[in-house]
């Protein structure tokens, strides 16, 4: 049991100390699809990493007597980076698809204006 506990104590730790984190579950936050549950989202993006993590974990209880942590740890990493570079290409190529607006509203005699953000398909301005 007490094995368990450290487990999720370092769990939550490597949450909280980890950009890399935010990076990767700011874009499923901000999606606006109704359809999709923000808690849905959470659930399924936590058990995944959870499931990714236990069996790395196993993997690496498998092979500890025959592989070089160091070596495995750096190659880890590289994985990490990769993600995240791909995770920041993603991120651009939607944000290039959004078409930015504005429309000129007049109240009272005072005008301003409104921006708006849309994708970028089916909208007229």
């Amino acid at each position: 049991m007490l094995l368990a506990i450290e487990g999720l104590l370092a769990g939550a730790a490597h949450v909280l100390s980890g950009p890399d984190h935010l990076v990767g579950v700011a874009p499923l936050a901000v999606e606006r699809d109704p359809a999709k549950k923000p808690w849905l989202v959470g659930l399924s993006w936590g058990l995944g990493h959870g499931l990714g993590v236990a069996l790395l974990g196993i993997l690496g209880q498998t092979l500890m007597t025959t592989a070089d942590v160091e070596v495995a740890s750096q190659w880890a990493e590289r994985l990490v980076g990769l993600v995240l570079i791909l995770l920041g290409a993603n991120a651009i190529r939607r944000a290039r698809a959004l078409v930015l607006h504005e429309h000129v509203h007049s109240h009272d005699g005072h005008a301003h204006r409104h921006l708006h953000v849309h994708e970028g398909h089916g909208h007229s301005q």
